[in-house]
């Protein structure tokens, strides 16, 4: 398998402080069923829902107010 991408940039009628903290604040907008730290670089969570599916992410660089990356580390299908 090959390492492939994805680039979702969008642009928001609020201030990037906002932006940003909503996007670090993954429980508030995927999950609360969200397990780990979601906020600095080398954080790592996961989430699962049994029997359907499960991913595990590591943050890998985090520039306040800017830019955050997740790497997918375990994204099985099923």
């Amino acid at each position: 398998m090959t390492d492939q991408g994805t680039t979702i940039t969008l642009e928001l009628p609020r201030p990037p402080a906002e932006v940003f903290a909503a996007v670090l604040d993954v429980r508030g907008w995927w999950s609360r069923n969200v397990t780990g730290a979601t906020a600095a670089e080398g954080d790592e969570f996961g989430y699962e829902v049994p029997g359907v599916h499960r991913c595990r992410i590591r943050l890998t660089e985090v520039v306040p107010g800017r830019r955050v990356v997740w790497r997918v580390l375990d994204s099985p299908t099923r």
